[in-house]
């Protein structure tokens, strides 16, 4: 890559980017990042390398933090957060844009209005000027697509469900784009697909549903990430069954989703299918 295509992917003009070169000029944060990953380089932790001793300790609370709150360990990851409120010095900004991420997604008082004015606003703190009609052009972080993510399945539970579509959709193709490792896609398109496949299929979209769902069965399957597997075959078969398919298309879906969240050990998510397994399906799915 040339100096001049560099400079476009930065979305600078040339003379600007070889003024940043001989370092005359301050790289924006979101700069830096791209031209991290431009060079190859893994840049969602490379600020570790300049953290103090206090805000490695920080670090390492986030880290579990972002663990707990992708286990659904609700009342575990609000203790952490309580030690984080309790401390004088302000965290590292990404860390901090987290928590703010993590307060929203832990107050079940806020409505969807408040936690989208409050998404907005965390993503403001490394995206000033974020536009939405260009959300396929940007370089996002992993923060920053967890945001967008979260605004978009706000924005369907506040009926604006055409709005949430097109910004999920735009956020896969930046995704899809934007990071070229396998392991990369793996680990951040699962969660998004089947957010974007419920909201397809609650529009009755039930073949495009399922072309998603196959999508990010895929991807988990290719980097051995079966994480999202149950919920995607519980929602496969759920499709299926609007589609007038024979029970012999849904039910072995329907089991294998049953039977990967308890294997997970996501009781909540057994215990929703195996109801609606009786409920919907007509079926039984072991006993009780």
């Amino acid at each position: 890559m040339n100096q001049e295509e560099f400079a476009a992917t930065l979305g600078v003009s040339l003379r600007t980017y070889q003024n940043k070169e001989k370092t005359e000029l301050d790289l924006s944060y979101s700069q830096f990042i791209l031209i991290q990953e431009l060079l190859g380089q893994h840049s969602e932790d490379f600020w570790l390398l300049f953290l103090e001793t206090d805000e490695h300790k920080d670090y390492r609370l986030y880290r579990k933090l972002r663990w707990l709150i992708s286990e659904n360990s609700h009342d575990e990851a609000k203790e952490i957060l309580k030690k984080f409120d309790s401390k004088r010095k302000e965290p590292h900004m990404l860390i901090n844009q987290f928590l703010s991420i993590a307060r929203i997604k832990l107050n079940m008082d806020l409505s969807d209005k408040e936690a989208i004015d409050g998404l907005w606003q965390a993503l403001s703190m490394t995206k000033a000027n974020f536009e939405e009609a260009n959300l396929k052009e940007y370089r996002l972080t992993f923060n920053e697509i967890a945001i967008i993510s979260e605004i978009a399945v706000r924005l369907y539970e506040t009926e604006e469900k055409s709005r949430a579509i097109t910004m999920l959709q735009d956020l896969e193709q930046n995704i899809e784009e934007s990071f070229t490792t396998e392991e990369d896609r793996a680990l951040l398109l699962p969660p998004l697909l089947f957010d974007l496949s419920n909201m397809l299929g609650d529009f009755d979209r039930n073949e495009e549903s399922i072309e998603i769902c196959e999508k990010a069965l895929r991807i988990g399957k290719s980097n051995s990430n079966f994480r999202f597997h149950p919920k995607i075959h519980y929602n496969m078969a759920r499709r299926k069954l609007k589609l007038g398919e024979e029970r012999c298309i849904w039910e072995p879906l329907l089991v294998r989703a049953y039977q990967g969240a308890l294997m997970q050990g996501d009781g909540l998510a057994a215990k929703t299918i195996k109801e609606d397994a009786n409920t919907n399906f007509g079926i039984s799915l072991g006993g009780d």
